[in-house]
């Protein structure tokens, strides 16, 4: 398993693909290391992280209520690589 705890792209460099390009280099590593799942949790008001994730493949499968310190939802997702 991997956790995937942070992504953050500078807000002046959002929207270019690097997101993108960091999650998409988190699971081929993953792969090369025969990690059968990542795991991560996202703001429930995080949109563009919730497409992006979902658009890679990762599912949601749990909401953690005041997860944050703010106490805003987390969403919990999961991609199965097996």
């Amino acid at each position: 398993e991997i956790h995937l705890l942070n992504v953050a792209v500078a807000p002046a460099a959002r929207r270019g693909g690097i997101g993108r390009a960091l999650v998409e280099a988190v699971i081929a590593y993953a792969r090369a290391n025969a990690a059968v799942k990542i795991l991560l949790e996202v703001r429930a008001s995080n949109a563009a992280a919730l497409a992006l994730y979902e658009r890679l493949g990762f599912t949601r499968f749990n909401v953690r209520e005041r997860y944050y310190s703010d106490g805003e939802d987390g969403v919990e997702m999961m991609l199965e690589l097996a």
